[in-house]
């Protein structure tokens, strides 16, 4: 049968084969299908600004971003910097708590004629390109982000997939992938003996997941391909420390995009946002086997104290926000107390919680302005609707479709609101849909191993191809709590002799014991015990009340 939204009738396994296969994208199998770096505009002059400045002995300085894609491209440069000794160079990480990419004081030391090469930032910096203007000092713009519609491009050589005149086929590549090419093209052009391809493949898979790139064409092999590598290589034997250490130390059987994107990733981003990212670099860059244990098990406590962090906010935002989240759109202002390294993913859990566009902000020591992040449901542009916004300061705005940042004056808030609130009610509804992956209901009874490997072999899941979700009808015959009240673990009983376990991570309502529920899950390998037997439990995704379930 084809699959409808109706969701009438049960699902059968070869339903769920077809409808996985006609969704699935595999126009790229091979890397030798992947356009190489001459369709990317301004590609070859940023190449030889490079070899200019390189040749007349000019200083080079590197800035990097502070998230994982920042620490990616950092890992791009230190190794292409150990086969390529630049004699006159220097490595900058931002710090978010300094504001966003590319800034003016990056400059300071650097003379007329020196070269800054951003990477994943760059190209929302106007101030920093024009300070470089006037000092005479190269740039070279490195970048995935949309361009301020206002401002235009800055004064820069541009690599970027989104700018005018550019042809690169996939556009929706992360900003570590469009560092690679570039500086693939310095390899190409020097002979350098490295091969890109293979040196830098759990680099370009990491990056893809963690900025939530889709899942499609180039972005779909390099995660298929750097989960097979790290799959391969199980127990540690990577020509990476850094992965070996987390390979080793994992308790996942098998490494997954959810593997990286849930666990691996918001450790890495854990120093960024609470210390300094430097660290997750000194850990990626470790040779020191003992260290690098050392740093591994500090960014994992690092990330558990976010962890912690972020539920207590969101409880407090839940608690005391409530006219806020009543709207179409979430704009929470917060304290000056806040902190800033976990805005962003407190609105991410706000948006997925509630479904609907979230931006969470925290006052300025000073007083006089507010500034945050906020991450977008569905379908819908949330840098889209901050692009034409009079309210709040466009230069320290910036981002993407699914994410932003933004800044504003204190006295501007309650029209930033009301003018978001009247943006986001011109939209179409169907933008907002989060059930376009719950595919229709199932029988508990049917759910066994052989369905969750026929749905494993599609593997990777991720943004653009996501796992899918099935309807589950059970009485539940048990519900506990984990200690810290997060989340939920139930026993599913359907009435006909089937009872499977299921957890609900970081559940918005209670459930109780008694009740018959119908619920949107996914089916996942129940390692956490023994990895090593065939068992599954149903992660709960939502409480499907909007279904008529007709025995």
């Amino acid at each position: 049968m084809a699959i409808t939204k109706d969701y009438s009738e049960i699902l059968q396994p070869s339903d769920i084969k077809n409808y996985l296969e006609s969704k699935i994208d595999n126009s790229i199998t091979s890397w030798d299908q992947i356009p190489g770096y001459q369709y990317f505009f301004g590609l070859k002059e940023s190449v030889d600004m490079f070899v200019w400045a390189l040749t007349n002995n000019k200083h080079i300085r590197f800035v990097h971003d502070s998230d994982v894609d920042g620490i990616g491209t950092y890992l791009i440069t230190y190794g292409f910097l150990t086969h390529f000794r630049l004699p006159n160079c220097s490595i900058i990480i931002t710090n978010r708590k300094e504001g966003y990419g590319f800034l003016p004081h990056h400059l300071d030391g650097m003379s007329e004629g020196d070269l800054i090469i951003t990477a994943d930032n760059g190209i929302t910096s106007h101030p920093a390109c024009d300070a470089a203007r006037e000092k005479k000092i190269n740039v070279i713009i490195t970048d995935h982000h949309q361009q301020d519609e206002h401002r235009g491009k800055p004064y820069a050589f541009i690599i970027n997939p989104h700018q005018d005149g550019c042809t690169y086929p996939f556009k929706d590549i992360n900003g570590t992938f469009v560092y690679w090419f570039f500086i693939s093209a310095i390899v190409d052009r020097y002979q350098i003996n490295l091969n890109m391809r293979e040196y830098f493949l759990p680099e370009l898979t990491l990056t893809t997941i963690s900025d939530v790139m889709p899942l499609t064409g180039i972005n779909r092999f390099i995660v298929k391909e750097g989960l097979k590598y790290m799959n391969q290589n199980r127990q540690g034997t990577t020509n990476k420390l850094w992965l070996n250490t987390w390979l080793r130390k994992t308790k996942d059987p098998i490494i997954t995009s959810d593997s990286l994107a849930f666990g691996f990733i918001p450790s890495l981003n854990a120093t960024g946002r609470l210390t300094k990212a430097e660290e997750t670099a000194y850990y990626m860059v470790e040779s020191d086997p003992f260290k690098s244990n050392e740093w591994l098990e500090y960014i994992n406590y690092l990330n558990d104290t976010r962890k912690q962090q972020q539920f207590d906010l969101k409880n407090n935002i839940e608690s005391n926000y409530g006219a806020w989240l009543a709207n179409e759109f979430i704009l929470i202002p917060g304290s000056k107390d806040w902190p800033k390294g976990i805005l962003g993913p407190t609105a991410g859990g706000l948006a997925e919680r509630f479904n609907k566009p979230a931006i969470v902000l925290k006052e300025s020591d000073c007083g006089t302005y507010y500034s945050g992040s906020g991450r977008s449901v569905g379908e819908v542009n949330i840098l889209g609707l901050l692009k034409n916004n009079t309210f709040i300061d466009q230069n320290n705005t910036g981002g993407h479709k699914a994410a932003c940042g933004v800044k504003l004056k204190k006295e501007n808030l309650n029209n930033f609101y009301w003018s978001l609130i009247e943006e986001t009610r011109k939209l179409d509804r169907k933008l907002f849909e989060n059930t376009g992956h719950v595919l229709g209901k199932l029988d508990l009874a049917d759910i066994d191993w052989n369905l969750f490997k026929l749905i494993d072999s599609f593997e990777p899941f991720g943004q653009g191809f996501k796992r899918p979700q099935f309807l589950v009808k059970a009485k539940l015959k048990g519900v506990t709590k984990s200690r810290d009240g997060k989340h939920q673990f139930l026993v599913l009983d359907d009435g006909l002799g089937t009872i499977m376990r299921a957890a609900w991570f970081n559940s918005p309502e209670q459930l109780k014991s008694g009740n018959t529920e119908i619920l949107a899950v996914t089916i996942q390998h129940d390692a956490f015990k023994d990895p090593q037997k065939e068992k599954l439990i149903l992660f709960v995704e939502s409480r499907a009340n909007y279904i008529d379930w007709e025995d």
